[in-house]
């Protein structure tokens, strides 16, 4: 599959708050997969839709941060099989520019402790 991404991705299996700003508006906790400069993927056990926008608190374990204020428009959805969970990658390109910023530095971060 050809990589369409603008920055690389780091592993990024951790835990993931995230509140919907669509309606129906709901918190949930689930679990990163991976994470770019740009974007963030995840799974969850919930329908959220292509064009949905979010908002994210982020909190890795390792090194030990957390990133709030990030917002980000749902670019892709895909089912798991079998399953009610799904995968979504998630644009967030339209954060503030404060919280973009620190999420890029986390990023940095983990990448130099070798996660």
């Amino acid at each position: 599959m050809k990589e369409i991404r603008s920055a690389r991705r780091v592993s990024a299996s951790d835990i993931l708050k995230i509140t919907t700003t669509s309606v129906p508006s709901m918190q949930i906790v689930c679990f990163s997969k991976d994470a770019s400069a740009s974007g963030l993927s995840f799974s969850a056990h919930f329908a959220v839709k292509a064009g949905d926008e979010i908002g994210l608190t982020v909190t890795f374990s390792s090194p030990s941060f957390t990133v709030g204020g990030l917002v980000g428009r749902v670019a892709w959805v895909k089912r798991v099989p079998h399953s009610a969970l799904r995968v979504a990658g998630v644009d967030l390109s339209g954060s503030p520019a404060d919280a973009l910023k620190e999420w890029r530095e986390a990023l940095a971060r983990r990448h130099e402790s070798g996660l």
